[in-house]
């Protein structure tokens, strides 16, 4: 199914899920799998309702409350999406992604000090994220926190040059 979500054969994908789930309804994975071609054909409602009943049947499915959050956060319901977030963070800890879409979260949330947290956690989990690393800048300097942004913008920029010589002309 994910392989036909790859290849935008959503309604096969979904019949492929539907298929797993009518022989194994104890399955988290078909419902995940629903969920995420569910996002992408933009069916919200559908596709939370997917990642729920995958995280029902596996409590500890970080990926899929992780992809809850996202689609929470784009319907605009700001705390729901932070509560999934913990919840994947709570059971994995190390993926930099979700620290990243928390800090989005918090920062559309109006809560900076915690974005700043999250962001700041994303890079120490993953230091090739780059643009997560200008997001914290940014929200440094908005939070008017000083201390050493000289020698981070310095820094920064030195990525961003690094960054700019491996594009391709």
């Amino acid at each position: 199914a994910d392989l036909l979500r790859k290849l935008k054969r959503y309604e096969e994908g979904l019949a492929v899920c539907d298929a797993i789930v009518d022989k194994r309804p104890e399955a988290a994975r078909p419902y995940y799998c629903a969920g995420n071609i569910l996002r992408e054909l933009l069916r919200a409602g559908e596709a939370i309702d997917a990642f729920r009943q995958a995280i029902a049947l596996q409590p500890r499915f970080a990926e899929a409350y992780c992809n809850l959050g996202n689609i929470l956060l784009r319907k605009g319901a700001f705390e729901e999406a932070i509560d999934a977030y913990r919840e994947a963070i709570a059971i994995n800890p190390s993926i930099a992604q979700t620290y990243c879409n928390i800090g989005a979260a918090y920062e559309v949330a109006q809560r900076p000090a915690e974005a700043l947290e999250a962001y700041a956690k994303a890079i120490s989990l993953d230091p090739s994220l780059i643009g997560v690393e200008v997001q914290l800048f940014h929200q440094r300097r908005a939070a008017c926190d000083w201390d050493g942004i000289e020698e981070a913008e310095t820094s920064l920029l030195g990525r961003a040059a690094v960054c700019n010589d491996k594009l391709p002309p």
